[in-house]
């Protein structure tokens, strides 16, 4: 008797964590699916809302139907409304979502004839702002003009595509060419006037050594801070950044380049160094 007593109480609170009143959650979305979009709203076509969302929206849409409470954030139920049941719709695409709120049933009166609608809410994924819609009929409309400036973009990012990649070429060319002449030039520099000191007896090889690879060092730091100037120089005009993304391998392989440079003019230094204390030994 007690394996019995405790079934019944088991599936009792089953039954009750599932329905409102006598409306279970698959009936009230059902009847949300299947009800007039005419009913809601006088403008839209007598279709049932689930079809006409579908196909006023498009294939590209999911839709997301699940059962709530009538209350909105910071707005009290009033007496007559805290037994009223609400269905949520969620439209989502990429990048947005639409989400509505309808009020469409009563615990104890059953199904509204006539559902209404409290809110619609299209949110964008790029932005924390709701725009409030109010109306379904205004979703198409605001639909329209966000793919239309979608396009618009898409056909002006088209339009400079080439025009921006040859810039982004240009100065990272620019970028390599100035970091390499930088290293060339203070190296070469610092050879001549380190090469008149040694022969004028002032410094011995070991602090001429020691001077170049500081020399070569210096020039490496300029070069770099080269392709800093670049990236912050294309931040400046073209209102994004140069080196990122796909894009900072360029900037590593400047570095290296300046790098390897730097290392070869040194080796080539300290060669030539080496047969000048011979040729005087």
């Amino acid at each position: 008797m007690k394996k019995y007593i405790y079934a019944f109480i088991i599936t009792s609170i089953c039954l009750s964590t599932s329905t409102y009143g006598e409306l279970s959650d698959s009936a009230i979305i059902k009847y949300a699916m299947q009800v007039s979009a005419q009913k809601i709203e006088p403008t839209l076509p007598n279709d049932p809302l689930e079809s006409w969302l579908k196909a006023m929206l498009g294939p590209n849409w999911t839709l997301d139907w699940y059962v709530d409470q009538c209350g909105l954030a910071g707005i009290p139920l009033r007496k007559e409304e805290r037994d009223h049941i609400c269905v949520v719709l969620n439209c989502r695409e990429e990048g947005h979502r639409i989400e509505t709120k309808m009020r469409i049933a009563d615990k104890t009166k059953g199904f509204f004839a006539k559902p209404e609608v409290l809110y619609v809410g299209f949110f964008q994924y790029d932005s924390t702002d709701t725009e409030a819609l109010y109306k379904l009929s205004l979703i198409r409309p605001r639909l329209d003009v966000l793919y239309a400036e979608n396009v618009r973009l898409k056909k002006l990012r088209s339009q400079n595509v080439v025009l921006e990649l040859q810039d982004r070429d240009l100065l990272n060319r620019l970028a390599l060419i100035g970091g390499l002449c930088t290293v060339i030039i203070i190296t070469c520099r610092s050879y001549v006037k380190l090469t008149k000191e040694i022969e004028a007896s002032l410094i011995d090889k070991g602090e001429a050594m020691r001077r170049f690879v500081g020399s070569s060092i210096i020039a490496l730091m300029i070069s770099v801070g080269l392709i800093f100037f670049v990236n912050f120089a294309a931040r400046l005009f073209y209102k994004e950044w140069l080196y990122e993304g796909e894009m900072s391998g360029s900037a590593i392989g400047i570095f290296v380049y300046d790098f390897i440079l730097s290392q070869v003019v040194t080796i080539i230094y300290l060669c030539l160094l080496s047969k000048k204390e011979v040729k005087k030994s």
